[in-house]
Parts: C-alpha cells; sequence; structure tokens
C-alpha cells in the first residue's frame, strides 16, 4: 500500500535504523561464516548464493560463465566468493549434472576458494544462507519460474536479491530494492539468451552491485 512504501522509504533514510540492520546483517553473516568455516568459506568477502532445487532451467552456473571476469572482480574488491547448495531429484540426471558440473568448476585453480558447493543441503543451512549472505542469486530462464520463493524469504531476512524478472521478482522489484538480470524479453534461441543474460548478470556485478 502507499502508507507502507512511505514507512519503507522512512526507513531507508532513517541513519539509526540502517546502523541497526546493518549490524544485524553482520552478526547474521558472522554466524553463516562460522557454520561454514569448514567448507573454507572466509570472512569479510563478498558474497553471493544461489541455493534451491538444482534443474538445468535454473541456470545456476550462469555467473560461472565468466570465469576471468570472475577472478578480476575479486581480486578488484578484495574478493569475491559464491556459495552454492541443493539438490537434484533422485530421477532426474541433468539435475544431477547441473551440480556435477558446479563442483568440477570449483575445483578448477582459478576458482578453488571462490566457489563452494555445500553438501547435505537442508533447512538448517537454508536458514543461515537467507540471513547471512549478502546477495541472492536467482536465474532460471524466464517464464519458467513459478513463484522463487527462497528468495522471498532472503528478502524477509534483509538480504537484496539479484534475479531475472520472473516469478514473484516481477513483480517485487521497484528499481531500487535490488537488481534484475535482463529484461522481460524472451529469446527463444536458449543459448542467446543464456549468453545475454551473462553479460547483464556481469555488469551489474561490475557496475553496480560489488
Amino acid at each position: 500500500s502507499p502508507d507502507s512504501l512511505q514507512q519503507v522509504a522512512r526507513l531507508r533514510d532513517d541513519r539509526a535504523f540502517r546502523d541497526k540492520l546493518w549490524s544485524a546483517h553482520k552478526e547474521n553473516k558472522a554466524q553463516l561464516v562460522e557454520l561454514l568455516r569448514p567448507w573454507g568459506v572466509r570472512d569479510d568477502v563478498f558474497t553471493i548464493a544461489w541455493a534451491r532445487r538444482a534443474a538445468p532451467y535454473k541456470r545456476p552456473s550462469l555467473i560461472l560463465q565468466g570465469t576471468d571476469r570472475l577472478v578480476e572482480l575479486a581480486k578488484k574488491h578484495g574478493g569475491v566468493q559464491i556459495l552454492f547448495a541443493g539438490k537434484a531429484h533422485p530421477a532426474d540426471r541433468p539435475g544431477q549434472g547441473v551440480i556435477q558440473d558446479i563442483f568440477g568448476r570449483s575445483r578448477s585453480a582459478k576458482l578453488r576458494g571462490r566457489v563452494f558447493i555445500l553438501e547435505d543441503y537442508d533447512i538448517r543451512i537454508a536458514r543461515f544462507l537467507v540471513q547471512g549472505v549478502d546477495v541472492w542469486l536467482n536465474n532460471p530462464r524466464r517464464p519458467l519460474e513459478a513463484s522463487g520463493t527462497s528468495g522471498m524469504k532472503a528478502a524477509a531476512n534483509g538480504v537484496l536479491n539479484m534475479s531475472v524478472l520472473d516469478g514473484w521478482w516481477d513483480e517485487g522489484w521497484t528499481g531500487d530494492n535490488g537488481w534484475a538480470i535482463g529484461s522481460r524479453e524472451t529469446n527463444p534461441d536458449e543459448g542467446a539468451q543464456d549468453w545475454a543474460d551473462a553479460q547483464d548478470l556481469y555488469r551489474i556485478l561490475e557496475q553496480e552491485l560489488i
């Protein structure tokens, strides 16, 4: 409602509230890092999470298409780490292949220590993720996202979203409460669409987000 939006605007301009929100986020992030320290996750590093059911149309590895650009971003900004968590249905071979692909990439010399796959993903790990990461990433192919509720949980915990304009984010994005990858138009050529979305994702990372 207009009254709710005005209240949000007032809070956003309230320095004391912003400091309180940032302090709570840092505390949540410290708890997340402590939980994931055995994986090698680090403190004081810009942290992105992709966590949900693994399926090819959800394109979890889209952010890894520009490995060299990702490495340069990490060097320039003092570090970037990406946390992947999710499971595929036992009968979903393509979904399992998605996880295997990301695991292989995470073991490469360039991405080791920057990209992590969290094993045994469950509600406990999810709780720490939606509270403690800096940005929640969701980049399925439009228009296949039914709702994208994991992003809602992150937003409810004060974590910013970066998502394609699909599912709830198509209605929830206002232009100043997170980032939208690509546009509302879709290309029937999936390869071309993936390339275009990856370019825009990196544009946002390089020019706006980090």
